[in-house]
Parts: C-alpha cells; sequence; structure tokens
C-alpha cells in the first residue's frame, strides 16, 4: 500500500478508470435552468413581473451550484483507476478540487492486498431533517437513502491510511477570494472510509457502474456474493459507547453536523453546550491519536 498525492498518479491508456458522469450532470444542470427560463419566457409573454423576478432569482441560485458541474469536467473528476497491477482509489472528493495539489488524496493499493472485494446494497434510515433533537419520540420522522458500497477487504498494516484519512476529513478549504470578501469552501463529500482496520469502503456514484469494477477484479482478487444490508437508528441503540463515539465523529468529519448533534442528544442526554463540547472532544481525540506518516 503506497500513499501519494494526485499527480502522482501514473496515467495509462490501459487503465481502466471509474468518474462521475458528465453527461448526468449536464442534464441535471440543464433541467435546473429549465424552470426558470420557461417561468421567465411565461412573464415576459404575459407581461407580468413577478415571474420574471422570482426566474431570475431561481437562476441565481442555480448558478451558485455550478461547482457541481464544473468539477465533473476536470481532470480530477475521478474516483478508482484500475490498472494491471492494483487500484488508486482517490479518498479526495471531485468537488473539493480546489485544495492544494501537494496534499496526499491517493492511495495505491495492490491486488496481493487486497484479501476480497464485494457489492454491498445498502438502505441507510436517517432521523428526518424536520425532526426536532427535543422532540418526543413519536413525532420522529425517518428518510431512507439506498446506496451502492464497494467493499475491500485489505491485508496488510492500514494505520497511515487511516491517519490520511483522517487529515482529509479534518482539512479546511483553502481561502478564496469573493467580491465581498474572502472565504473558504469545502463540500463534504467523503466517498471513501475506513471501517475498522481492514475494511475500504468505496461509495459508488460514478460510471462504469460498480459490477463493471468488480469484474475487473475477479481474475486477481477473490469476490465474494452481493450482499444487502440495512442500517437502521433502531439498531444504533445495541452499540456500546465506543462505538457510538465513532460513529458520531464520522458524522460530524463528514460535514453531518445535524446528524452528529441529534445522535448525541438521543443517546446520551446533553444539552446544546455539552453536545458541542462532546463532538468537538470527539474530534480533537481523534486528531490527537492520529500517527504521524512519512511520505516521500
Amino acid at each position: 500500500m503506497q500513499l501519494m498525492r494526485e499527480r502522482d498518479v501514473p496515467a495509462n491508456d490501459h487503465d481502466r478508470v471509474f468518474r462521475y458522469s458528465r453527461l448526468n450532470a449536464t442534464i441535471g444542470f440543464a433541467l435546473l435552468f429549465a424552470g426558470p427560463a420557461a417561468l421567465f419566457t411565461i412573464g415576459v409573454r404575459g407581461r407580468v413581473v413577478l415571474p420574471e423576478i422570482i426566474a431570475i432569482i431561481a437562476a441565481g441560485l442555480v448558478l451558485l451550484a455550478k461547482r457541481f458541474l464544473v468539477a465533473r469536467f476536470r481532470p480530477s473528476n475521478w474516483l478508482v483507476r484500475a490498472t494491471e497491477s492494483g487500484v488508486y482509489v482517490k479518498f479526495r472528493s471531485y468537488l473539493n478540487y480546489h485544495f492544494s495539489a501537494d496534499d496526499v488524496s491517493v492511495v495505491f493499493v495492490p491486488y496481493r492486498e487486497i484479501a476480497a472485494a464485494r457489492v454491498v446494497r445498502e438502505t441507510v434510515e436517517r432521523l428526518g431533517l424536520t425532526t426536532r433533537i427535543d422532540g418526543p419520540r413519536a413525532n420522529r420522522e425517518y428518510s431512507y437513502q439506498r446506496r451502492k458500497v464497494a467493499e475491500l477487504e485489505l491485508m496488510g498494516d492500514t494505520t497511515a491510511l487511516a491517519a490520511a484519512l483522517l487529515e482529509e476529513s479534518a482539512r479546511p478549504g483553502p481561502r478564496e477570494k469573493r467580491w465581498y470578501g474572502s472565504t473558504t469552501v469545502r463540500v463534504n463529500h467523503q466517498p471513501v472510509m475506513l471501517e475498522g482496520t481492514s475494511r475500504l469502503r468505496i461509495v459508488w456514484e460514478c460510471v462504469p457502474r460498480i459490477q463493471k469494477f468488480v469484474a475487473r477484479l475477479a481474475p486477481k482478487v477473490k469476490v465474494d456474493a452481493t450482499v444487502s444490508r440495512d442500517v437502521s437508528v433502531a439498531a444504533l441503540q445495541e452499540l456500546d459507547r465506543a462505538s457510538l463515539e465513532r460513529r458520531i465523529a464520522e458524522l460530524a468529519r463528514a460535514g453531518r453536523m445535524r446528524e452528529a448533534r441529534l445522535e448525541t442528544r438521543l443517546h446520551f442526554a446533553y444539552d446544546n453546550k455539552q453536545t458541542e463540547r462532546f463532538i468537538e472532544r470527539l474530534l480533537r481525540d481523534q486528531i490527537d491519536v492520529a500517527p504521524r506518516r512519512e511520505t516521500a
């Protein structure tokens, strides 16, 4: 296993590159613009000012999301590169392309260090956005996310990889100049995670589909049967304190602070100030215990 910068990843025409779809992003962005365009047209033809104003505001909001489209057309828009000797996995989100190119953001895993691979179909139960932290249990609402995950069972020492993932998730965005001043921009999108000490999880949102990736691995890696997994809120009640703390810290590192606060309040009955201090302590402790890594 080797950690490296993205620019140091060797490119080869024979590699199979899995990236986020440019076509889907273009179609989605066009559909978002279609609504304001239609509303503006209605306002112009009917000589009504209000629809025109609403359309202009809506178009402006769509433009604010142009980063998602621009990122799809950059060279950094890739998740996995499968080669003859192993796979390069980029754990920096393609949406954070503006981060420093000097950061370590890719791990190379030779096929000989992959004990097994599998596809996991997950249904993740989440507390709804309208759920009040201090509300009664009977009034809680839930949402469900369905996703596919490629899991690689790794052999060998993953300490350096764990430290690199933690460092990347805690890294603040670089300052960017705007007309109103300067600000930091960081998109909270975490496509790669390390579960335990040996299971590398890759959330598959790219093309070609995940079955093509597994088929590429099959000649050199043991491929287990596809499994389905439900992650429910009720199952979290059975976790011990150490496991709960790890989960809350993962939510916070991924930028899902509301969920982190909600689960802290539900499981530990803390007030707002205690909740904030608790989450800050979890993040600080994980950074403090993360081992130092040496890079070339």
